[in-house]
């Protein structure tokens, strides 16, 4: 499977294991997101979560326990054979016994250590927030890799965030004007991973809004002021969301063709759902085949 340098792609409002475990099965999928809102149909607990990401990598646990003995069974019936024909004589030096492959349940190990955080994976574990208050945030972290901010938190807000919870922060910003793209401005300095450009917010967090793809030409120009700003001035890379689904991914990682060195990929959150929350797994191998392609034909 082909994988860009720069483009990757985040699935956002993950809560179920086996969401989650296909997920997993993508290297492209470099995040997962974790819905913190309450309003949101995505939204997961802080108990939820921590009992997802444990039921998810049991769920992987077993699965590969099975085909290990499943495995550890044909090697050792192949090996039978071969004592068999030995015994009688034949092909006395053409059989030899094939230990079981080990990668599944290394997989499943590593898995476990990254539901827990004690390890790295394809995959960051992003929660997104609204707005919160220093107990939410407490009790998330433990869970997570990274912390989204998708309200009305200011430059300040975030500043000190950053230094409460010790974890990357992306900042969520609605662009539905040119000036919106100018007021990216405010943002050099602050602390944070990254930018998530999304479409002007939905009341009901139903997603599903397409970002104007059109307002990344003034977004182009912003970022080229980063060629000038001072150390510690620099505006950080940025997820494009709203509104990606199979049907317009290629459009949208050519639409950001320009920024290419500033543009970490793709959040993908509606686009891959069959109803209101509920996530698909044939819809995200759907877009990730045309993810694939997208990154095929580009070279």
């Amino acid at each position: 499977m082909k994988r860009s340098n720069v483009h990757g792609i985040k699935i956002c409002g993950v809560t179920t294991p086996a969401i989650l475990h296909g997920c997993l099965q993508f290297p492209a999928i470099r995040w997962i997101g974790f819905n913190a809102v309450p309003k949101s149909p995505r939204f997961i607990t802080a108990e939820g979560l921590a009992q997802l990401l444990t039921a998810a990598s049991r769920a992987q646990a077993q699965a590969d326990a099975a085909s290990h003995a499943q495995a550890d069974a044909a090697s050792h019936a192949q090996a039978d054979a071969a004592t068999t024909e030995d015994t009688a004589g034949t092909n006395r030096h053409d059989h030899r016994y094939t230990a079981p492959d080990t990668t599944r349940s290394t997989q499943s190990t590593t898995l476990a250590r990254w539901a827990r955080g004690q390890a790295s994976a394809a995959a960051s574990r992003v929660g997104v927030f609204v707005d919160p208050d220093h107990a939410t945030i407490d009790a998330y972290t433990p869970s997570l890799d990274v912390i989204q901010l998708h309200g009305n938190e200011s430059p300040e807000a975030v500043t000190r965030l950053a230094e409460q919870a010790q974890k990357p922060i992306w900042k969520a910003l609605s662009i539905r004007s040119p000036a919106d793209v100018s007021a990216i401005a405010q943002w050099r300095g602050v602390p944070l991973a990254a930018f998530v450009l999304d479409a002007p917010k939905c009341v009901t967090y139903d997603g599903g809004a397409t970002f104007d793809w059109n307002f990344l030409t003034p977004l182009a120009s912003a970022y080229a002021n980063n060629e000038q700003a001072e150390a510690g001035k620099l505006l950080p890379p940025f997820l494009l969301a709203g509104g990606i689904h199979v049907g317009n991914v290629c459009r949208a990682r050519s639409a950001l063709a320009s920024l290419r060195s500033h543009s970490w990929g793709i959040d993908v959150a509606s686009g891959v759902e069959s109803a209101r929350g509920v996530k698909s797994l044939s819809m995200i191998a759907a877009l990730m085949q045309a993810f694939d392609t997208c990154a095929d034909a580009s070279g």
